[in-house]
């Protein structure tokens, strides 16, 4: 991150990556049906398009910040059912998803932070998480059925939490 002090604010501006795998178990009625788990690197096969970031300003003893996180996914997959070709066709699947959390809050700071001294935070804010998936099938057969299916949740929450920092050294 880039810190810079202009009329004793501190800013700092820090783009990061969230390299993580994703798991997903569903249930119908309590009893388990599907459960998969994808790795980041077949993740990362599927990305379209991400950022990650986060801005902070911040006095001696208030802040505020803003994080955000962008993530466009997208995957097609062709399967051969029977002989396929004209008789059956092929079942085709497309599916998008793009997933959105930012937040915004702000924070009261205890202790400097500065080097061999540490600072505790009291932090607070909104949340808002947006996910669209859209999944397109085509099915096989005479006519090829077209089956289309959008998903679009969008949650919004308040926090509230603390962190604790320090400096290593002037660089760190």
């Amino acid at each position: 991150p880039q810190q810079s002090k202009a009329d004793d604010l501190n800013w700092t501006i820090a783009p990061y990556l969230w390299a993580s795998d994703v798991g997903l178990d569903i249930a119908v009625n309590g009893d388990p049906v599907l459960g998969a788990d994808v790795a980041f690197s077949d993740i990362l096969d599927k990305l379209d398009m991400a950022f990650m970031g986060h801005i902070e300003v911040s006095s001696d003893t208030f802040g505020a910040f803003f994080d955000g996180i962008y993530i466009s996914l997208a995957d097609s997959k062709v399967v051969s059912l029977g002989p396929g070709g004209p008789i059956l066709g092929d079942l085709i699947v497309d599916s998008e998803m793009k997933m959105n959390i930012y937040e915004l809050g702000g924070f009261y700071r205890m202790g400097s932070g500065e080097v061999g001294s540490s600072a505790f935070d009291f932090i607070g804010g909104v949340r808002l998480v947006d996910v669209n998936q859209i999944v397109d099938i085509v099915l096989p057969g005479p006519g090829a059925t077209p089956v289309n299916t959008e998903i679009d949740v969008s949650e919004t929450d308040i926090f509230i939490g603390a962190r604790l920092s320090g400096k290593f050294t002037e660089k760190w």
